[in-house]
């Protein structure tokens, strides 16, 4: 192509050009999203946005926009803009007093599979019906109710800890609690025995593993980058996210089960049960009083969960309660480790309280100071470093007028960790939680499963879930540091907070 009739330029290299000038435009566009609302922020790369700066990690980088700005700080992820709070009452307006003008993110994902049916990608009405709905099946009854199945799975983990014991090396126990926590989710979700450390290449510990990896695959990042190709790349069906064969399997799994109870067994304890059994529950939401419903609200709660509902619910169910319940019980087994003034008080307490016995969800409730052990540990090591919200409207946050469809994020990890909230926040001491000293809590500064009526719905089971696993460890052993111990622990800064290079420990016979 001549141009001007001078020189002779490819057409392939013109249009090259044209595209390398489009795309800087664009990325100059989007990154200045935050500087047309006035809203404070550290100057973006091009294309990268505030990426360079999440080399640490993004709970180091959002640790350190708290010591640096006041309220709020627009950051950039990639070409995604995203408000991150700062302040603990701004906190609390986001997630508790404008909790219906900021539902969930959706984690990015766009792509029609049983997900989009599952709790945190709905809104409005059908997103009540089903907290509402799926609130009793975390009621402390029905935890009374899987107690056995769950006792059950901590009996494996405690024989495979033994067998690892009597090799005589180092326990790794990041892959440890990651087998515990598949096999009590295959077990409290969907009555099935995995026995996964003897069988690691399961076909439902694959494919749940597989759709933990699709949160972080390269669906997100073309959606971070350049949404409208990744919107385009959707409408055409490619399957960028790598979950719709996945989701099919587990879909067939639940229509399986369920057909198979209908004709047998309707009394069984486990999750996909109780969810089967929702609509017949008569137990009233614990979170209810703020789910208000615009139309008739026995319309929406007459009716069970539909086979989508249920199969994208015990997905979900299954993708956040898997690594994160695996990494909060390895860090409080290292905490425990490292620091054994802590764990000999909390030996005390557990032979006080249940000795021998097996541990069951009462005798659980009652021992205070492993609830602080649990809490400090993810004080310290939030497995789920931010909280992401999206607003549905225009929204005033901090004195600045925020659009619709902006993403909003909290981070659980700054939060937990800065000097402003706590007192020598780098040191493990369970005793901050303690009745006694709930006085010099700063509120809303402790968020490990959110807070308000968005806050995570299995809260109640993951606390048990971890605690049991404890307390059947820790009535036969103490857990030890040994020489392959990494001290201090190195973490992995992903999508899941996590220990890096694993986490060795040895454990002694009490």
């Amino acid at each position: 192509m001549d141009i001007l009739g001078l020189v002779y330029v490819p057409s392939w290299l013109l249009t090259f050009f044209l595209f390398l000038i489009s795309l800087y435009l664009y990325s100059k566009y989007k990154l200045s999203f935050w500087k047309r609302l006035g809203v404070p922020h550290p100057k973006p790369t091009l294309f990268f946005g505030h990426g360079p700066l999440m080399k640490d990690g993004v709970g180091e980088l959002d640790l350190r926009m708290l010591s640096t700005y006041d309220k709020v700080v627009g950051l950039y992820v990639f070409h995604k803009a995203s408000l991150l709070v700062l302040d603990p009452e701004i906190v609390r307006d986001v997630l508790i007093k404008n909790f219906s003008s900021m539902p969930n993110r959706t984690q990015y994902f766009k792509q029609k599979s049983d997900l989009q049916h599952s709790l945190s990608r709905l809104h409005g009405d059908h997103w009540r019906f089903m907290r509402n709905t799926l609130s009793p099946v975390f009621a402390t009854g029905n935890m009374r109710k899987i107690s056995p199945v769950l006792a059950e799975s901590c009996r494996r983990l405690l024989r495979n800890i033994e067998d690892k014991k009597n090799c005589g090396n180092a326990i790794e126990f990041k892959q440890m609690f990651g087998n515990f926590s598949m096999d009590a989710i295959a077990a409290l979700g969907f009555g099935i025995d995995l026995d996964l450390y003897k069988n690691e290449n399961n076909e439902f510990a694959i494919r749940a593993q597989a759709i933990f990896n699709a949160f972080k695959g390269l669906g997100v990042f073309l959606n971070l980058l350049v949404p409208p190709l990744y919107n385009l790349l959707v409408k055409l069906g490619l399957d960028l996210d790598g979950q719709s064969k996945h989701c099919l399997y587990f879909k067939r799994l639940v229509e399986q089960a369920k057909t198979l109870r209908q004709k047998d067994d309707q009394n069984r304890n486990d999750i996909l049960q109780l969810m089967l059994n929702v609509h017949n529950d008569t137990e009233v939401s614990d979170t209810e009083q703020f789910n208000s419903y615009k139309d008739n609200r026995e319309e929406w709660r007459k009716r069970g969960l539909t086979t989508n509902e249920v199969n994208g619910n015990s997905i979900m169910f299954m993708v956040a309660g898997y690594e994160t319940t695996a990494s909060a019980l390895t860090f409080t087994a290292y905490c425990l480790a490292t620091n054994p003034e802590s764990q000999d008080r909390l030996l005390q307490e557990i032979d006080s309280t249940i000795g021998k016995g097996v541990p069951d969800y009462d005798s659980i409730q009652k021992m205070e100071y492993l609830e602080c052990v649990v809490k400090e540990a993810l004080r310290i090591c939030p497995p789920a470093q931010r909280i992401m919200r999206e607003t549905c409207e225009d929204l005033v946050i901090a004195g600045y007028t925020i659009p619709k469809n902006t993403e909003i994020t909290i981070s659980t990890y700054a939060l937990h960790r800065s000097p402003k909230f706590w007192t020598e926040p780098e040191k493990y001491k369970p005793e901050r939680f303690l009745a006694v000293n709930k006085s010099n809590l700063t509120p809303y500064t402790f968020l490990p499963f959110g807070l308000g009526p968005r806050s995570c719905l299995a809260m109640r089971l993951a606390y048990f879930e971890a605690k049991c696993a404890l307390v059947t460890i820790l009535q036969k052993y103490k857990f030890m540091p040994c020489e392959k111990t990494e001290i201090p622990l190195q973490l992995d800064p992903k999508l899941v907070l996590k220990p890096k290079n694993g986490v060795y420990l040895t454990i002694k016979e009490r």
